[in-house]
């Protein structure tokens, strides 16, 4: 960041990098390609990681439970996270207020 350096007391003022009169789009064309671009990537990441990580499991241990069964548990764990993160968020909103 530049800061100018004021004659009279010595002292820096502090100039933005952008003026505060300038308004920047937030929403354009380039960044919902460059959006699309990373879903892609880190989609194509996570689906290669789970699989790999799913063939490790069934190697690991091949007379585990119905699919049905594991997916009612991970959904009940990932409830039980977000219930608990839910929660924590509030004791902190309600300490700061």
């Amino acid at each position: 960041m530049e800061q100018k350096k004021t004659s009279a007391q010595g002292d820096y003022q502090f100039k933005p990098y952008i003026d505060s009169e300038k308004t920047i789009p937030e929403f354009t064309v380039q960044a919902v390609i460059l959006g699309f671009i990373l879903s892609i990537v880190f989609n194509g990441a996570n689906a290669y990681l789970g699989l790999k990580w799913d063939r490790i499991l069934r190697l690991r241990n091949p007379a585990e439970g119905s699919f049905a069964f594991e997916a009612a548990l991970s959904t009940a764990l990932y409830l039980g996270v977000a219930l608990a993160l839910y929660l924590v968020a509030r004791k902190k909103h309600r300490k700061t207020v």
